[in-house]
């Protein structure tokens, strides 16, 4: 399930583009990706990573709790879904580890309803209006094989164009 030496994928590498598959057993195998993404998730000092950043296509994300004050602990959401979004968006810059160096602003529901199951089966439901939906709402996207950079304006994605396109020679180099 795993490659070798897991690397973060980047822009404009095809498999960031797959819709993953769901997880259907909740086993040994399943616990060493999760604790192998919480090691990458720190090492890279991300808030969040899906299973396909690591070359794996799996529907599991793995996101700081941001919610918690006091000792942030990491959320493992596997096959997560959204049930319902808010009317009410906002606009905030977003920046991701497969797409370095490119911030800019995405406009997403403020709030989410969800549900989501840990790495031992266990159901979670409920509602969220905090940061903690908006980087839920962008490590879903992976799963489907969207990129923040998808849902931008026009406008933004002129402003980096020139940093998209150095990515893509990087790529082939």
């Amino acid at each position: 399930m795993i490659e070798k030496k897991p690397r973060i994928y980047t822009y404009p590498d095809p498999f960031l583009r797959q819709k993953s598959e769901p997880i259907e057993s909740f086993d040994e195998s399943l616990c060493d990706l999760v604790q192998l993404m919480r090691k990458i998730m720190k090492e890279t000092s991300g808030i969040g990573l899906a299973a396909p950043q690591i070359g794996v296509s799996k529907r599991i994300i793995v996101v700081d709790d941001l919610t918690l004050e006091v000792s942030p602990e990491k959320r493992v959401l596997i096959n997560p879904e959204i049930l319902i979004f808010t009317e009410q968006q906002g606009s905030v810059e977003e920046g991701c580890l497969s797409v370095p160096e490119i911030y800019a602003p995405v406009k997403r529901p403020v709030g989410i309803q969800y549900r989501y199951y840990d790495e031992n089966g266990t159901c979670y439901e409920g509602e969220d209006g905090s940061f903690w939906a908006r980087v839920a709402q962008h490590e879903l996207d992976h799963l489907d094989g969207i990129l923040f950079i998808d849902r931008i304006s026009s406008l933004q994605k002129r402003l980096i164009r020139k940093k998209l396109q150095k990515l893509r020679r990087i790529s082939r180099d």
